[in-house]
């Protein structure tokens, strides 16, 4: 039997007169259901018995609602949820084309049956079964859904939404990390949007790092063009639109107090460069001299002609559109291999050394080579001011570096794990106290595959990818997670009373964190100035879980013992306001506590730990620690022993520097503040900040 089927596909009063003549195979009005929703969910390959008019109204249905409704609303993670929702109020349901009867199977009554005086879906999608919407819904993102829940009241009321993000949410779970649960006043969607937040902020973790006095981070050209005058002036053009400039930065050699032109080749535009400032005295920069830099500067291109023809090629990559939105070519993980996916290029800052990862998994390193940390072997100058890629790791292809103060670890895409530079406190993991020069594996790890590590000051951390965490290496402190603090550890060992959900871990100089898949933040090793965010400068000999949110309590219990004394100073010290006060506290304890708090990215300094935190709507930078240098970007310069929130920015990964810290935001804009003797906040001079500046037009 030959059926004609012809579609008038209208919304928001708009008729679409194109009339299309199909002809249909006989199948069941249930066939039809489950066709429709193949093709409407963007699935490979086209099903038997499949209408193209239909097909073509379904996906028309799926764009009226993404494209016209979503972009009506805010998400509802970014405090947007109140204001469409009142904007929304008295849109009972989302309009969209309606099917044809013969064309879809109507839900039963039990699907479409809603409470008294709730929303009802209307439109195409009201033609779908339950269980089609459900697998519409896992298709969708955290954002996505969000924008549903804020624009359509159906999706904000009716059970969809969480469903899809509980799904979503057991889909990361894995052989060795259990499905999450959300906490007391957390919903599935904000657990979900917790695992997209964590996953884009190990992306955005690549592209930034800090040393002691300099910076590393990747931009995508062009490079804003700036200027830098003599340090006397203490002045900069930062952002100059003269087009002249952007193809030549003019710097000064505040040093010798004698200006002199350096020429430095820029990218094409869309080209990924990498840009470093701050001190260059043993070559750090790349830049082929041993000069500062104020502001950012690309590396010195013609002096690597293989590092050049490796950034060159990314432009050839295809990008993620969440890359582009960063305006970064990044991985989207943060697994073992990660780095070589997305054209991503990572960088990493040791004391005075530095490194970075091409996408062809090609190491490269440049800086001070006193102990053999650039791991070159063989004759190497005791400075090395271009980059050079790493010829001791043969065919290997690296995945994760970390770079200590005079040491570099290694991740190769097999798992293992490589090392070299200073070992006489056992760091390298090889079994002894002496220095290596060309990389070693590090065999007292061959037997596990390794996912990620971090290097201090004198030791070293490991993840495997069994969630089992090692340290070695110095441990006065408790700063490799052992034990017996008189030992020194020269061979890696496994740490104690860690959760087996570990999935990130940074090293400061003398103390450690490690951060688990759920959110939570331990700490281990030097307390001193309040580094660990435990309330106290007391050495942590053992981890010990960071409270997030615990500056904000010891604030509200501050207030209402102010309250109460104040009340007691005026006479009105009573059975009654006691009561009061004591209400005051403990509501203001609840109304902190009713909003979950989770980990999203953690980085360890000189004294100080930055952390970014998921609190209800949005994220936060919270630091804690040693401020003498204004790197809290609190305002002051005094120390904390809590994490405390930085206003003024909203991030989505931090670093961590000696005395100084930045921020890269969602839209690409990276923020520092702190120590800035050395240009390492890339300003445009040598004053110090207290609170986050933005990097010229980055």
């Amino acid at each position: 039997m030959a059926t004609t089927a012809t579609t008038h596909n209208t919304h928001n009063n708009e008729t679409n007169n194109d009339v299309e003549h199909v002809e249909m195979t006989p199948v069941s009005k249930q066939q039809h259901a489950h066709l429709h929703a193949h093709n409407h969910l963007g699935l490979s390959g086209e099903p038997p018995h499949l209408s193209r008019t239909a097909s073509q109204l379904l996906r028309s249905a799926s764009k009226t609602l993404t494209k016209t409704n979503f972009d009506d609303a805010s998400s509802a993670f970014r405090g947007g949820a109140t204001s469409a929702s009142a904007t929304t109020s008295k849109r009972a349901a989302v309009d969209a084309p309606s099917l044809p009867a013969h064309a879809v199977r109507r839900p039963s009554k039990v699907a479409r049956r809603s409470p008294r005086g709730a929303p009802t879906l209307t439109g195409v999608l009201s033609e779908l079964p339950t269980e089609i919407l459900d697998a519409v819904a896992t298709h969708l993102t955290a954002e996505d859904l969000g924008r549903l829940t804020c624009t359509c009241r159906y999706f904000a009321t009716s059970s969809l939404v969480e469903r899809a993000s509980r799904e979503l949410v057991s889909r990361n779970a894995n052989a060795h990390v259990a499905a999450l649960q959300p906490a007391k006043g957390e919903t599935w969607l904000r657990l979900l949007w917790f695992q997209s937040s964590c996953e884009r902020s190990s992306v955005a973790t690549r592209h930034v790092s800090l040393g002691s006095y300099h910076t590393l981070a990747t931009i995508r050209a062009p490079l804003p063009s700036c200027r830098v005058v003599d340090d006397d002036s203490d002045r900069s053009d930062v952002g100059d639109d003269d087009e002249d400039e952007a193809e030549r930065l003019e710097l000064t050699r505040s040093e010798t107090g004698t200006s002199s032109r350096l020429n430095v080749q820029t990218a094409k535009d869309g080209e990924q460069m990498i840009c470093a400032f701050g001190r260059g005295f043993h070559g750090q920069l790349g830049r082929g001299g041993y000069e500062r830099s104020l502001v950012p500067a690309p590396i010195a291109l013609s002096s690597a002609d293989e590092f050049l023809e490796g950034l060159r090629s990314l432009d050839v990559v295809e990008e993620s559109a969440e890359d582009r939105e960063l305006g970064l070519t990044a991985p989207t993980t943060q697994t073992r291999g990660a780095a070589l996916s997305a054209g991503s290029v990572t960088v990493v800052c040791g004391a005075s050394h530095s490194a970075a990862i091409l996408p062809s998994g090609k190491l490269f390193t440049w800086g001070l080579a006193s102990s053999g940390e650039l791991g070159h072997g063989g004759w190497t100058p005791i400075e090395l001011a271009v980059p050079r890629r790493v010829g001791s790791l043969g065919s290997l292809r690296v995945s994760v570096v970390a770079a200590g103060s005079n040491h570099t670890l290694a991740v190769a895409t097999d798992g293992s794990l490589w090392s070299c530079g200073r070992g006489r406190h056992g760091q390298l993991g090889h079994g002894a106290w002496h220095d290596a020069g060309p990389f070693a594996r590090v065999e007292g790890l061959s037997h596990r595959s390794v996912r990620t590590a971090g290097a201090g000051a004198a030791h070293s951390l490991a993840l495997c990818e069994d969630g089992a965490v090692y340290g070695w290496g110095a441990n006065a402190h408790g700063e490799s997670g052992l034990p017996d603090t008189s030992a020194l550890y020269a061979w890696p060992t496994r740490i104690p009373a860690l959760p087996a959900d570990v999935s990130l871990l940074s090293c400061g100089s003398r103390h450690s964190m490690v951060m688990t898949f759920s959110g939570a933040l331990y700490a281990f090793g030097r307390g001193r100035h309040g580094a660990l965010g435990l309330g106290d400068d007391q050495d942590a000999l053992a981890p010990r879980l960071v409270p997030l949110l615990a500056e904000e309590e010891h604030t509200n219990a501050e207030v209402a013992a102010v309250a109460f004394r104040v009340a007691a100073a005026a006479g009105r010290r009573s059975a009654g306001a006691a009561q009061l006060t004591a209400a005051t506290c403990a509501s203001a304890h609840r109304s902190s506590a009713q909003v979950p708090a989770r980990c999203v990215s953690v980085a360890c300094g000189g004294a100080h730990t930055v952390a970014v935190i998921a609190r209800g709507s949005g994220l936060e930078v919270r630091n804690t620690g040693a401020n003498a240098y204004g790197q809290l970007g609190l305002g002051d310069t005094n120390n904390r022993h809590f994490l405390c929130r930085v206003q003024g920015v909203v991030p989505l990964a931090v670093a961590a520097g000696d005395g100084h810290t930045a921020a890269l935001c969602a839209d690409g804009s990276l923020y520092t503040w702190g120590r800035n003797d050395w240009g390492q906040l890339g300003l445009g001079d040598s004053r110090g900040r207290r609170r986050p500046c933005r990097v010229g037009k980055w």
